[in-house]
């Protein structure tokens, strides 16, 4: 039975009832209301902050010789844009910089983007940076009502030619993303837009003032949209990564408009969408996809960019992370630690600033980018992560004062391109890192393996040895419709390269010069010595970007002092060089401070049979006296020799030593030396030495072997004679297998070309696939055994560039397990998901690994 409630009471519970919804409501609205208020706090602290990032901190100490050097360098920028735009004037007294018919992407991008980059940014900088009397540094551009008028009239000029909401910039192909999964940027003035959308960040209160930053914010909107919502699909989300020329370029552009904004509400939705497409960028790619692989490579056309694009596009993602950092808007921790991480490894693969050739995409001669990109470590330092004390200790031992690099590639470079990174806060904030106690960390030491770049990376002491190769996932070598690297179809013909010399240590100064440099003698590579002219790229399409038929390119390694890496080279075949066939199996191996090189069934065929040959070593040099040796005789000046059927000791220019126990035919020679420069529009020549190992026109199982000693010098040549013999056995070499022992170590490195073949090893018997495999020797009864199966298992057929659609250009590696046969009954020493004996009986135990994306697998086994 319901009691009844008097009527008194139920208004009294009603008006409770009221008071608590109205309550509800009020805490409702109070959060928005402050969610709201951060959130605009948020992002105008955000602009403020980046605001200082261009123009120094309001504390920023000018008493410092380099951040004053950076002040007079911007002056000097500003000075140089001011003459020029005065110079040169049409008939009506017009700035000749300015356009003076309605835009045309065809005719008037590079001049756009010219006046863009040199004119209105330098100009707008200066505007907007203050002096310093106690310092002397004097800016008479700074508030000057003529600089506000020359601004204003770059503005105006660019509006009534066209330069507006809807202009054409050029072909983005943000628009076939849902059908191809790729973003492409295909026109230089889309990619260059940035000294614009700065100037319009800086001088947002001034456009306000006089009435014209609406139709700025317009225009700066759409040629900026490919990154902002307005193109967002679902299929956007569906993969990881996104396109490192954005990164570096069109994200910046974008991060300018969302900071010059008007409507808060409107900005706080762009930047949720920008950190989120920001945070999407940062994580782990697959497949051929940009930017960041899962070896922590850079990405861009479909492979490694390690000197251009990549570490770009890291530098700039991380100035975006550090000012998102803390608020409403930061990334995920996974894209902190994964750019941490691919920023960090840029150190491994560089010596000291300079990259290997073989990596640099089309740009042979440009190998020093990360002395630009070094403030990226300073970002990522002051972020919460397990990387932040590695970062700090990177950063003070790259960061080098007295480095003329340092001062011309970096700290005087505050010009804006496709990115900028000449701001005072930069240098502002890194000097706070370089004046710290952090300890700069040593020079890295270990072997390490990229799989996503076919490159590995040998570091002992002070030196690096780099090995890089081409396979059915690592395309050749790129060049351009423009011209460069014209004659880099051997780039990644097996390349082993040794950068020890200079100081710092630096590509030019370990010997690889760059006028003179013949394209066809690459260190450690076989290939073909044909004429230049007929080397040259003839076409742009199908002609370069290829991959070859093979999937066996990898390398493996134990305790970082021991490795091999090996290659199954079948050079592609283009249709505009006479090259018809160039194959070679190949390994190095590394142990301590030497090398082991073998070569064995070695394939050549082209119209007018030209020489295949395997290169020692090609060394720029200073001066035609500069000594290399040769059998124990110093060589001083011009040189040429054919040594054949013979014992050979020799020390290049850079004192490395090098042993032959049988040239077949060598070559040696210290000459003058001419050569077409990359783009193959003017030729060079310097002193250069070379040695190489020539193979015929014709060769079917050719084979070579010979040792190196880095830093040897020519004693150590010598040596190698006698001590070659104590310091390796040579257990097989031919077109099955290419096995070394370094007894000194008691370590066994295995490069296994073919399968279900019996090996003269001690311990391994066969392998169920071609592999990679190192023995370590702990005792007599213990061995530790490391295992890596270069083939990644994305895709079954080999394809072309252009094939790679948006449905494999995402494809995931699989597991590629390796069985390996040991000689006797073997137990393992600890359990392990990766590893496992499978089968075994009195004579035999065969162990299984499981490999994964090209990453070694590593047991401890003991006998029973």
């Amino acid at each position: 039975m319901h009691e009844h409630k008097p009527i008194s009471f139920m208004i009294k519970h009603f008006k409770m009832l009221i008071k608590g919804r109205i309550a509800s409501l009020i805490v409702i609205v109070l959060f928005i209301t402050v969610n709201t208020c951060h959130s605009q706090n948020s992002a105008s602290e955000i602009s403020q902050k980046y605001r200082s990032w261009i123009l120094g901190s309001a504390s920023i100490d000018y008493s410092h010789a380099l951040i004053q050097q950076r002040y007079k360098a911007i002056i000097k920028n500003a000075e140089e844009a001011e003459r020029k735009y005065q110079r040169d004037k049409n008939k009506d007294g017009i700035p000749d910089v300015l356009l003076s018919a309605p835009f045309n992407v065809s005719n008037d991008k590079n001049k756009v983007s010219t006046l863009l980059s040199n004119y209105l940014f330098p100009l707008s900088l200066a505007y907007h940076l203050a002096p310093s009397e106690k310092y002397g540094l004097s800016n008479t551009y700074y508030q000057s009502e003529k600089v506000e008028q020359q601004l204003l009239e770059i503005f105006n000029n660019l509006h009534a030619h066209g330069w507006t909401a809807g202009v054409d910039i050029g072909v983005l192909h943000m628009d076939k993303y849902p059908q191809t999964g790729y973003i492409g940027y295909y026109s230089g003035l889309s990619l260059r837009c940035l000294g614009y959308a700065l100037s319009v960040f800086l001088n947002k209160e001034l456009l306000q003032e006089y009435g014209i930053l609406d139709r700025e914010l317009a225009t700066l909107d759409f040629i900026s949209k490919e990154v902002g919502p307005e193109y967002e699909t679902p299929i956007l989300w569906q993969q990881n990564g996104f396109n490192t020329d954005a990164v570096r370029s069109m994200f910046n552009v974008r991060w300018c408009y969302i900071l010059s904004m008007k409507n808060s509400q409107d900005q706080q939705q762009e930047l949720i969408y920008f950190s989120k497409l920001l945070n999407k960028s940062l994580q782990i790619a697959d497949g051929w996809a940009d930017m960041i692989k899962p070896d922590f490579m850079g990405y861009h056309h479909k492979g490694a960019y390690l000197t251009a694009y990549a570490p770009f596009g890291f530098h700039v993602a991380s100035i975006l992370v550090a000012h998102l950092d803390g608020t409403t808007y930061q990334v995920s921790q996974q894209a902190i630690n994964n750019l941490s991480q691919a920023v960090l490894h840029t150190r491994i693969y560089c010596n000291k600033y300079d990259a290997p050739r073989s990596a640099a995409g089309r740009f042979p001669d440009k190998l020093g980018s990360s002395v630009k990109n070094l403030p990226a470590f300073m970002y990522l330092s002051h972020l919460t992560s397990p990387y932040q004390h590695e970062l700090k200790g990177a950063f003070n031992r790259l960061w080098d004062e007295d480095f003329d690099g340092f001062k011309n590639d970096y700290l005087n470079n505050v010009k804006c391109g496709i990115s900028y990174t000449g701001s005072m806060g930069e240098i502002e904030q890194s000097l706070m890192l370089a004046m710290s106690d952090v300890v700069a960390e040593e020079d890295p030491n270990g072997f390490w393996y990229y799989p996503y770049g076919g490159l590995g990376i040998y570091r002992q002491n002070d030196w690096l040895v780099s090995f890089n190769g081409c396979s059915k996932y690592i395309w050749d070598y790129e060049s351009s419709k423009g011209g460069e690297n014209q004659f880099g179809r051997f780039s990644r013909a097996g390349v082993l390269r040794i950068m020890a010399g200079g100081s710092p240590i630096s590509a030019e100064g370990s010997g690889y010069h760059n006028s003179g440099w013949d394209w066809c003698k690459l260190p450690g590579a076989t290939t073909v010595d044909m004429p230049f002219e007929l080397m040259k790229q003839k076409k742009y399409k199908n002609s370069h970007r290829l991959f070859t038929t093979e999937s066996y390119l990898g390398a493996v390694h134990i305790d970082g002092q021991h490795a091999v890496a090996a290659i199954k080279y079948n050079a592609p075949v283009s249709y505009d060089t006479p090259l018809k066939k160039l194959k070679a199996d190949k390994s190095f191996f590394f142990f301590e401070d030497y090398i082991v090189a073998m070569g064995t069934n070695i394939q050549g065929l082209s119209d007018g049979n030209y020489p295949v040959q395997t290169t020692l070593f090609q060394n720029g040099l200073p001066k035609i006296n500069s000594p290399s040796s040769l059998n124990g005789e110093k060589l001083t000046k011009a040189y040429h020799q054919e040594i054949k059927e013979k014992e050979v000791f020799l020390s290049d220019a850079q004192g490395h030593a090098y042993y032959i126990p049988k040239a077949a035919h060598l070559i040696v020679e210290h000459k003058i030396q001419s050569a077409p420069s990359d783009d193959g529009r003017r030729n060079g020549s310097g002193y250069f030495t070379n040695a190489r190992l020539m193979h015929g026109s014709e060769p079917e199982k050719e084979s070579y072997l010979y040792f190196i000693h880095v830093n040897g010098g020519s004693e150590g040549a010598e040596k190698l004679v006698s001590s070659h013999k104590y310091l390796f056995s040579i257990v097989q070499y031919n077109k099955h297998a290419h096995i070394v022992r370094y007894l000194k170590n008691k370590v066994t490195a295995y490069a296994l070309f073919k399968a279900q073949v019996s090996l003269n090893d001690e311990i391994v018997e066969e392998s169920n696939v071609a592999c990679l495999a190192m023995i370590k020797n702990i005792d007599d009864e213990n061995i530790e055994l490391v295992v890596q199966n270069p083939e990644l298992g994305k895709i079954d057929e080999v394809t072309s560039y252009n094939e790679i659609n948006e449905k494999i250009g995402h494809a995931s590696s699989s597991v590629q397990a390796v069985e390996l046969t040991l000689k006797g009954q073997w137990q393992m020493n600890q359990k392990s998901d990766e590893v496992s004996i499978v089968k075994q009986d009195e004579l035999h135990t065969v162990v299984r690994f499981n490999c994964f994306d090209g990453q070694r697998v590593i047991s401890c086994l003991k006998k029973k």
